[in-house]
């Protein structure tokens, strides 16, 4: 009988296969997911700066780079202010002609960001429908269907008058290329913009996370959802995916179930034994990304132009963004901002099957009926909506042996790895050569812990019991590891008043 730990890798890994396939791993896409399962109120509209703000609070947390969401205290926007207010830069090395030109080009961007996005996600949609088609095993004509779709959204990604992807990222390329020799311009109007897009809303300024498409169009006929089928057998837990040995999953391996707790909330997890070869995952998605502009500047962030002002507190790696990444090598990048988030993986209609046993049905019913908030695995099975303006309530149907789940919930996060950040070209015009220090030895120790635990979760096996008990020992301690590693950098960050 496979483990809870069992079930929840298993699990992740055909989600990850479905939506991302075997490979993307390794070129630096990264999805986490959710437990369980995180819920936007149906009716949120982002012409509301209320409801809005309220959506923000919800996606704008910086995350753990661990196959189960684990998000960190201090906010994406927290970090992006510290970089855009404590940035080291080169000394100018341009041309005004060359300066002239990037205000253009700046310009040009500013202009077609919307229309880029918009076409962009319209074809990633297409894109990973063709994929599901394919995995799925549908027939060659759902299959054929499916690549034409792919290829229609990519022509009106690229069509000059729609998304106008080449000339776009000809022009980003460029920009790219001028603001890496005097970044000094670009940076300055990258603050300004930063400044400019916070918002305000019941007294309090936050900066707004929106999404492509909006809750609001989740329910409309102009978005196509697809459908999502798994049925689990004893072959399901003898492969998984090298994201779940490469980062362990704290806090699941005490249980498929939680309890109580919310979006930012504490859970409490129960394990309950039933045989998982026999349960089936039904449901339908929707792939929703994420928009950050006016503030999050990806291609900044990555550049090795910058570094943390040495007269703040130096370009350590107690302060980086990300540093150690190596996903050939099974080693995931640690610190702050170790995944920029880039999408939501949004599903409905949920349907879990394959609870027969009497004690199971018992178990459930009165789980149901007595708690506030359940979970299971990666859905929200009942409970609150993340809001503190509503008191409606997410409600399941348990019906012969199945769980059914019809409002729309997030069930992960797909992202894209950082690679060390800040990492500064020492050849640029620096007054002063950045210096680059290590952690401090205290970190040293939590960071070497956090890496053996890694190591033991791609070594072990599960093939019996034993090894699932003690892979869940071993993922709780893993847990507190990498608790302790992100309380010493929100300490730090804290005492410098980030947020």
């Amino acid at each position: 009988m496979a483990s809870d730990f069992q079930v929840s890798k298993a699990l992740y890994t055909v989600i990850q296969k479905q939506f991302l396939g075997d490979r993307q791993f390794f070129e630096g896409e990264f999805f986490t997911m959710a437990t369980p399962g995180i819920a936007l109120r149906p009716d949120l509209d982002e012409s509301n700066a209320r409801h809005l703000q309220e959506q923000s609070n919800v996606l704008d947390r910086a995350f753990d780079s661990t196959f189960t969401y684990n998000p960190k205290v201090e906010r994406i926007s927290s970090i992006v202010r510290d970089v855009v207010e404590n940035a080291y830069l080169p000394q100018k090395d341009l041309t005004p002609e060359q300066e002239e030109e990037i205000v253009e080009l700046e310009s040009f961007v500013d202009d077609g960001t919307d229309s880029y996005e918009e076409y962009k996600w319209r074809y990633l949609s297409a894109k990973y429908e063709r994929i599901a088609a394919v995995e799925e095993g549908g027939t060659t004509l759902e299959e054929n269907l499916a690549r034409a779709r792919e290829r229609r959204a990519l022509r009106e990604w690229e069509d000059r008058r729609k998304g106008n992807r080449r000339s776009y990222e000809r022009k980003i390329s460029r920009l790219n290329q001028l603001t890496s020799r005097d970044p000094n311009t670009a940076w300055d109007r990258w603050r300004e913009r930063f400044e400019a897009s916070s918002m305000e809303a019941g007294g309090e300024e936050f900066w707004p996370v929106s999404l492509i498409p909006a809750v609001s169009r989740w329910s409309d006929g102009g978005t196509s959802w697809g459908r999502f089928a798994y049925s689990f057998d004893s072959n399901s837990f003898s492969s998984y995916s090298k994201s779940t040995s490469w980062s362990g999953g704290g806090g699941i391996s005490l249980g498929l179930w939680s309890f109580g707790g919310g979006a930012s909330g504490s859970e409490e997890r129960r394990k309950m034994k039933s045989d998982a070869s026999g349960i089936t995952v039904e449901f339908d998605y929707l792939r929703v990304n994420l928009s950050l502009r006016g503030w999050l500047n990806e291609s900044f962030l990555r550049r090795r132009n910058w570094a943390f002002d040495p007269a703040t507190y130096g370009n350590s790696e107690e302060n980086a963004l990300s540093y150690g990444s190596d996903p050939a090598a099974f080693k995931r990048p640690l610190g702050r901002l170790p995944v920029l988030p880039l999408g939501l993986l949004v599903v409905k209609n949920v349907k879990l099957s394959g609870f027969d046993s009497s004690e199971e049905r018992e178990f459930i019913q009165r789980t149901l009926t007595t708690r506030a908030s359940v979970g299971w695995g990666p859905f929200r099975v009942s409970g609150s909506y993340s809001s503190t303006t509503t008191s409606e309530k997410i409600e399941s149907e348990f019906q012969d042996g199945s769980i059914v789940v019809k409002d729309a919930q997030i069930v992960g996060v797909f992202g894209s790895l950082m690679p060390d950040s800040p990492n500064p070209d020492l050849t640029l015009n620096w007054e002063t050569p950045p210096v680059l220090a290590g952690p401090s030895p205290a970190l040293v120790d939590v960071i070497r812990e956090v890496r053996g635990a890694d190591d033991v979760h791609s070594n072990l096996t599960f093939a019996e019991e034993e090894g699932a008990e003690r892979i869940s020992a071993l993922t709780e301690e893993h847990a507190e590891s990498i608790d302790r590693l992100a309380g010493d950098f929100e300490a730090r960050a804290t005492a410098r008043g980030r947020f």
